[in-house]
């Protein structure tokens, strides 16, 4: 049974250094579990999900001494959805703070910084955290009608060393000036760079600063499977051009792609390279593969794609999967969320095409190896600028 703090302002001690600090809500939108510190020396730091640029889960075995377990997908209403921050220990930290970032109001602030429409008030929020002695402490959020972007829910003061660590419930919904103003640490996590495309067939555009500036991605999972990423493109022209170019192979008209068994090269062509072969042995964790585009004028088209390592008939959406597009500052992810079955996962497309690139989520999965005309499909109706 769990001891709530139902007032603001109101804390209570925790016995131990160890803890777990659990968010739940039940709303679709997109929270995300945050926590930055001011450590005793006075440095500031914070951790915060990857698919923010910059973003770092922590570790437990070295400073912060704390790791966050991954970004959930939003609620459906009915069951809720969490994040979690295991605590190892707090020696170093003087204060650490405990926030929820609402990203589908962030998406909705414009650039002066006024406001997204959502309010935290529903999304009957609250935070637990659990003690490694089963200690329990609930942190509801309250009905705050406040609007803002951001939740300080809870904060915990570690500058007594007689007493410990005491837990705070505080209860504010800020803004994000108010947030970057008044958190320690909270500048390194830059909202507008997260953008997350959860329905098949939506697309964003991903501007390059530079015609020459590199394109990244990165296929993560957790679940103990063995994934590969590939990258299948089409050289330029290869996507029309007609039918007698199509047949004598004129202007690119075929599919080729990277991957482990074929790692491609930055220097020449395709000019498009695979890091590593990750989750070998299906080995669970933070797997991660990544693959460069040093340039794209050459490329119609570029389709990321996820095969499965002797498992033909498997659910992608249970690996807790997604890839994600990065070029400069700007990042579009696209999870794995398909309930089909299959061996290869069918993700994300870029169209090459005009001066700014486009992603778009693919989201299909099936039996066999994805084809040039599946390709010419999914940008026929893509609109080039």
């Amino acid at each position: 049974m769990s001891f709530v703090l139902k007032a603001k302002g109101e804390r209570t001690y925790i016995s131990v250094q160890d803890f777990t600090v659990t968010l739940r809500w039940r709303s679709a939108v997109d929270l995300d579990l945050v926590a930055f510190y001011r450590r005793k020396d006075g440095a500031e730091g914070g951790v915060f999900s990857t698919h923010y640029l910059g973003g770092d889960h922590g570790a437990l075995g070295r400073f912060p001494f704390m790791e966050l377990s991954g970004d959930a997908l939003e609620s459906d209403g009915r069951q809720a959805s969490e994040e979690a921050l295991r605590v190892a220990r707090l020696d170093e930290v003087a204060q650490l703070y405990i926030l929820a970032l609402n990203q589908t109001a962030a998406r909705e602030t414009d650039p002066r910084g006024e406001e997204g429409a959502a309010r935290f008030g529903d999304c009957d929020l609250s935070v637990e955290v659990k003690t490694g002695r089963g200690e329990a402490f609930e942190v509801p959020l309250g009905r705050a009608e406040e609007r803002g972007v951001v939740a300080l829910v809870c904060r915990i003061d570690n500058t007594n060393a007689i007493t410990g660590p005491q837990l705070i419930r505080e209860g504010r919904v800020m803004t994000l000036d108010a947030f970057y103003a008044e958190v320690p640490g909270a500048r390194a996590l830059r909202v507008g760079q997260k953008l997350i495309l959860r329905a098949k067939g939506s697309s964003a555009p991903l501007a390059r600063p530079r015609a020459d500036m590199p394109v990244h991605a990165r296929l993560t999972w957790t679940a103990p499977v063995d994934l590969d990423l590939h990258c299948f493109y089409v050289r330029r022209g290869g996507l029309g051009g007609g039918l007698l170019r199509r047949l004598f192979g004129l202007g690119g008209g075929a599919l080729h792609r990277v991957y482990f068994g074929e790692r491609g090269s930055l220097r020449e062509e395709p000019f498009i390279c695979l890091d590593q072969d990750a989750g070998v042995g299906d080995r669970g964790g933070a797997n991660e593969e990544n693959i460069e585009l040093a340039r794209t004028a050459h490329l119609d088209a570029v389709l990321f794609a996820a095969h499965i390592f002797n498992k033909p008939d498997s659910c992608f959406c249970d690996y807790d999967g997604a890839v994600a597009v990065r070029c400069g500052d700007q990042e579009v992810e696209v999870p794995l969320r398909a309930p089909a079955r299959g061996a290869w996962a069918l993700i994300a497309l870029v169209d090459c095409r005009g001066e700014t690139l486009r992603v778009v989520s693919v989201d299909e999965v099936q039996r066999d190896r994805p084809s040039l005309s599946q390709v010419r499909a999914l940008t026929s109706g893509l609109r080039v600028t």
